[in-house]
């Protein structure tokens, strides 16, 4: 089987790489995220393709959960943000509350943060390379199910929009570990997508080493108020 053009782009931080669930995964060789799912998304009604890029940053995993843990997950959830770009001519970068939050603010009142919001803005560099990537969709958001969840017979007969706010209040109440999705989109750039790819995992690094940081800021915080 020959090399994927992912594979090719971002030659020399893959180890490896492998077909699973419609993604491409590859095990890159960054030490604040792993792996990278990769995967193209058709836009209806058009020929252009998005490329899809998430990283992921594993925090605390499942058998490290406890309940300083639970604590700061319910924290780190009010600070889920996407991109949005702004202005006419010259757009700018700008962080918005992500708008799937409303079921959790309709449930537990969560008001959503701008703690991470002001660290990203706060990396110049990042916000750089953000600038010139000019990626379509950027979001940032703190795993909301698990796989048993999502196949769960009791949601059957609801629609996927109330299926998955039932999925996300039962996770944000008992989080079963601590995991970020950084989810970038880009359309197919032709000769610059090489470029971009590079770009983006240069961008998906700063942002995992941010995370991290206010992760551990916040369950340190959690486990001084519980003790």
């Amino acid at each position: 089987m020959s090399k994927p053009a992912e594979v090719i782009w971002l030659s020399g931080l893959v180890r490896g790489w492998r077909f699973e669930g419609g993604y491409l995964v590859l095990d890159t060789i960054s030490e604040v995220f792993n792996p990278l799912l990769v995967r193209v998304v058709s836009i209806p009604y058009s020929i252009d393709k998005m490329w899809e890029f998430t990283g992921v940053v594993e925090v605390v995993s499942e058998n490290e959960v406890d309940e300083a843990v639970r604590a700061a997950y319910r924290r780190l959830k009010a600070m889920d943000v996407e991109l949005e770009w702004r202005g006419l001519i010259r757009k700018r970068a700008h962080f918005i509350a992500w708008r799937g939050l409303r079921p959790l603010e309709e449930k537990f009142g969560l008001k959503p943060s701008r703690e991470l919001v002001s660290r990203i803005l706060g990396d110049r560099e990042l916000m750089e390379l953000i600038n010139s990537a000019k990626p379509s969709s950027l979001k940032i958001l703190l795993e909301a199910a698990s796989e048993d969840q999502l196949v769960d017979p009791s949601l059957a007969g609801l629609s996927p929009d109330e299926a998955y706010a039932v999925i996300m209040e039962r996770y944000y109440r008992d989080p079963r570990r601590l995991a970020w999705y950084v989810i970038v989109e880009q359309y197919f750039l032709g000769v610059r997508m090489g470029r971009t790819a590079r770009i983006i995992y240069k961008i998906l690094e700063r942002l995992a080493r941010i995370l991290r940081e206010v992760a551990e800021e916040e369950i340190t915080r959690a486990r001084s108020t519980l003790t």
